[in-house]
């Protein structure tokens, strides 16, 4: 391997270099043949006492978002006040200096490749002279290629008792109550096919690898493509967040058509080796044999197609999926042709085979058609390959920035030839976000605009400009922004695939508007089958380590380099347990699964659902962030002693003898927010400043109109909308105490063309409204609200509530406000 050191002379960059001044590359490839022995010195072995303070204090300024102003002065503070011998008279480490001496310790440092100066790969070895690609001679300075090893990442993180405990053992991974549930990847049917195979223990991981280009400046600097992995074993609340994901390479130029895989040479070999032979890792506690194995390598649809070397879809098998051969048909501009992919109307193709990716489809004298293949992929080598669902489908990419986007441009359609039967004169769509935002839409905006703004206020306006001739239109447009809904869910029955895919095949769609990405949804409910949820798989979590990765980048004049120090000091941050945030939004750091440090904590610990066996609350039960104490006498404007005495009424029905209202305690614990299923919810009475509404909710409320009766107790659960008011905790007597919520019911009804809840009234609103007292856990998730009023400029007062799960013509079963229990 080539040993090129990654530095340069940009003030900008901070160096890679071990502190002997030594190169931090390794010269020695990890492996041979046989599990290749890691030793990861635990790091109490290899710090001073500075080391061991210095970084501690980092961690610190780093956890409480201290910015680099003010870690400086402390760091002058302490060291004029440090006159202990165990120091010897060394001062603590500055933040640079603190930062660098992380990188220094950090067992890990990347090989790097010089590229070739035609961006069509990189030279593998430090003898070889001309570019195998193109011939090209090496430069004298040429740009580099940083591969952080995948295998010492793992061994660092494996090394680490905490990580172990989070992975998920084989036993608990599928969902083993109902088989015929989609959850997680482990549902899917190429795990099933494989686990007992590959997966036969705890230990075996299994990745996903995504790769993405993006422009670290918005003004020239360059393109970047990160490599980024995600380790399936840990559970799904973990494995996306950034801290538990690991960046392989970040590949500095744009490479050339077809060659991407010449740059991906070091991991595809690394990944090989993990899988034939693993890897062994000594930690404290023993010894550990690791394998790897990969089970899907997914991103944008254009970077997927250059991995397996598909021609692109202007070819004519224009499907990296299956065989369609697309038709040649006038374009929609009216001048000259287009691929159109309407094909079969009942969506049923013939998908490509395994084989036709691999080294014997392309043998001499082989008899396999290669249909739009050029090359064979070097996935095909990786044990787990399974063909074209290797590469699976971004919902990111194709629901995002390409379906979301193309079903836009018909909306505003100016195309002189193309019938678009649901296309807007510019009054019905200039009020809509989408028409005023568009040059700043991103990917999840478009997803968000599939799933919300076309069924609600899209769908009304094509209904109010067609009247009953939009019939058919709204009809088809409801069914992809469901078939879309269905296909991001992390719960998916059999029947919602197929369901899915029915949804899929949109009719009113022109042919010569029926591109490659349209074609591409009919294969979501394939691809769903055989790696399970979409959004599992999903470029999102990527695409959050290239926000995060993208921020830090500063030298325009090198940024491969700088990308390269960035994501060691990622990873050496990581390894010494420091959460890595530059984001100065205390507002952000609150959606860490933490409550900030100046909100303490309560939870109720004697209701036996919320209990775990050693008194502690169990991971999803309600808390209550920055409680206090306080009594219902000072809620008198809202009557909150009378709502109190009406929910014990309704909890204990003719079971128990309810005291008088002016009987029950006063004494309550109030909470400015709270935590439940990994959200936050703010409340009116301490609602935190900022412009999102966090207060307003969906909920699901037993209703039954004989609660109060003699008779016996029939509840069904109905949908509501509200405000919550306040957050409190009230015991009924000393154990019983429930968590409960203050709400202001609002009047909903769903819409008669495409099923989505709308009321009159938004926040503040006057209007019948019901206050209502309910369980903290009657809470489904956070609500939005889209306002239809004149201030758009159309006769409509409307609001519809839009909610995370929501799927337009879904069986939601709202209640009327006038009818829930008293």
């Amino acid at each position: 391997m080539h040993g090129t050191e990654a530095h340069g002379s940009d003030e900008n960059i901070d160096y890679i270099a071990n502190s002997d001044g030594s190169s931090t590359v390794e010269d020695d490839p990890i492996f041979f043949g046989p599990p290749s022995f890691i030793h990861i010195p635990h790091v109490e072995r290899v710090q001073t006492l500075q080391d061991k303070v210095s970084i501690e204090f980092y961690k610190l300024a780093k956890d409480h978002n201290l910015s680099n102003v003010a870690y400086d002065k402390f760091i002058k503070l302490f060291n004029n006040y440090i006159k202990d011998d165990q120091f010897e008279n060394k001062p603590l480490l500055s933040r640079y200096h603190a930062e660098k001496r992380m990188t220094d310790l950090y067992p890990v440092k990347p090989d790097c490749y010089d590229i070739c100066s035609n961006n069509c790969g990189i030279f593998l070895d430090s003898s070889q002279e001309k570019c195998t690609e193109c011939g090209t001679t090496r430069t004298q300075h040429p740009q580099t290629l940083s591969y952080f090893p995948l295998a010492k990442q793992l061994a660092c993180l494996v090394s680490q008792q905490s990580f172990r405990s989070l992975l998920l053992p084989r036993s608990e991974r599928e969902n083993n109550e109902d088989p015929r549930v989609l959850e997680d990847i482990w549902d899917g049917n190429i795990y099933q096919d494989q686990k007992d195979n590959l997966f036969k223990d705890d230990l075996t991981l299994c990745l996903g690898l995504q790769q993405d280009g993006f422009v670290p400046f918005n003004r020239g600097g360059g393109s970047i493509i990160l490599v980024n992995a995600l380790i399936m074993n840990l559970p799904s609340f973990e494995r996306y967040k950034i801290p538990s994901m690991i960046q392989a390479m970040a590949i500095p130029v744009k490479p050339v058509t077809h060659c991407l895989d010449n740059f991906l040479i070091p991991l595809f070999e690394e990944l090989q080796a993990l899988q034939n032979y693993g890897v062994l890792i000594s930690c404290n506690d023993g010894d550990y044999h690791l394998k790897v194995h990969v089970l899907f390598m997914t991103g944008d649809i254009v970077g997927v197609q250059e991995l397996i070397h598909h021609k692109t879809f202007r070819s004519t098998y224009g499907c990296h999926m299956c065989y369609i051969q697309p038709k040649s048909i006038p374009s929609r501009n009216g001048n000259g042709f287009t691929k159109s992919f309407a094909g079969n109307p009942s969506g049923v193709y013939e998908m490509r085979r395994k084989v036709d990716f691999t080294e014997e489809a392309f043998l001499e004298g082989s008899i396999i058609p290669q249909r739009g293949i050029t090359a064979p992929t070097p996935l095909a080598k990786l044990n787990a390959f399974h063909g074209f669902s290797y590469v699976g489908l971004d919902a990111l990419h194709l629901f995002g920035s390409n379906v979301g986007k193309h079903i836009w441009e018909m909306i505003v359609s100016s195309y002189s030839n193309a019938d678009i039967p649901f296309r807007l004169p510019q009054k019905r769509r200039e009020y809509v976000d989408v028409h005023k935002k568009l040059a700043n839409m991103r990917s999840v905006d478009w997803v968000l605009m599939l799933l919300f703004v076309l069924p609600t206020i899209i769908c009304d306006q094509i209904v109010e400009e067609y009247k009953e001739q939009s019939r058919e239109h709204v009809k088809a447009l409801v069914a992809l922004s469901k078939g879309c809904a269905i296909a991001l869910s992390w719960y998916i029955e059999q029947d919602d695939i197929v369901e899915m895919e029915s949804y899929m095949r949109n009719s009113e769609v022109p042919d010569n508007m029926y591109t490659i990405n349209m074609h591409l949804l009919l294969h979501c409910g394939e691809i769903t089958r055989r790696l399970g949820p979409l959004s599992g798989i999903s470029a999102a979590s990527l695409e959050r380590a290239i926000g995060y990765t993208k921020r830090l980048i500063k030298s325009k004049k090198k940024p491969g380099i700088n990308v390269a120090n960035v994501l060691l000091r990622h990873q050496a941050c990581r390894y010494f347990g420091v959460i890595y945030d530059d984001t100065n939004n205390e507002e952000d750091k609150s959606t860490m699964y933490n409550a900030p440090d100046n909100e303490n904590i309560y939870h109720v610990r004697s209701v036996e659902s919320y209990e775990n066996s050693d008194g502690s609350a169990t991971p999803h039960s309600p808390e209550f962030w920055g409680y206090f104490n306080s009594s219902t006498d000072k809620f008198i404007e809202v009557d909150l002693q009378a709502h109190l005495h009406t929910y014990w009424q309704r909890r204990f029905g003719q079971s128990t003898t309810i005291p008088e209202k002016h009987n029950l305690r006063t004494d309550i614990i109030i909470g400015k927010r709270m935590f439940f299923n990994g959200t936050v919810y703010d409340s009116l009475e301490h609602k935190c400043t900022t412009q999102k509404i966090c207060h307003f909710v969906k909920l699901s409320i037993p209703v039954d109109k004989y609660v109060k009766r003699s008779i016996t107790s029939k509840a069904n659960w109905k949908v509501y909308f509200g405000e919550v008011l306040l957050f409190v905790a009230h015991k009924f007597n000393d154990d019983i105490e429930e968590m409960l919520c203050l709400v202001r019911l609002v009047n909903a009804s769903l819409n008669k063309n495409t099923g989505c809840p709308y009321g009159s009234q938004s926040i503040g609103d006057d209007g019948y409204r019901k206050l209502y007292v309910v369980d903290c856990d009657n809470i489904d998730s956070h609500t939005g609200i889209i306002k239809m009023g004149k201030d758009h400029g159309i006769d409509s007062n409307e609001c519809y509530y839009i909610y995370p799960e929501m799927v337009a013509n879904s069986d939601i079963d709202l209640h009327s406000v006038k009818k829930v229990s008293q």
